[in-house]
């Protein structure tokens, strides 16, 4: 085989070198649908965590619904319990519509005021 035959091969096995070469460097660029499919996943997992997270927080608000209940039932109770030691004394004094008061007012705490008619807040009843 002569020199430039050689030479001739080696040159055609360096371009198709070069040619697998830039194919390979291609199949390494981001493919569009890839990084899309990716970014819906990620997109996927955000809401996810997200949509745990605002269970958690409703979770939270019947929580404290509990929380409210109960503390308000203790100071009931604790009010009860005052108006009762405080109509001790005036059992001893015979004021009994003075206990009936005192006893009236400590089985009526922590109960929601009727105030009347709330125009803003029922604005669209009254508007029709």
């Amino acid at each position: 085989m002569s020199s430039e035959n050689k030479l001739a091969q080696i040159k055609q096995k360096i371009e198709r070198l070069h040619q697998e070469l830039a194919t390979i460097n291609q199949s390494t660029q981001p493919m569009p649908e890839l990084i899309n499919a990716t970014n819906i996943l990620r997109t996927n997992e955000y809401l996810t965590h997200v949509n745990e997270k605002k269970t958690e927080i409703v979770s939270s608000y019947e929580d404290s619904e509990f929380i409210k209940t109960e503390s308000l039932d203790f100071c009931r109770k604790q009010k009860l319990h005052e108006a009762m030691l405080k109509s001790v004394t005036l059992l001893k004094s015979n004021s009994f519509d003075e206990i009936s008061k005192i006893i009236n007012n400590a089985l009526k705490a922590g109960d929601e005021i009727d105030n009347g008619y709330d125009f803003l807040k029922d604005f669209e009843k009254t508007a029709t």
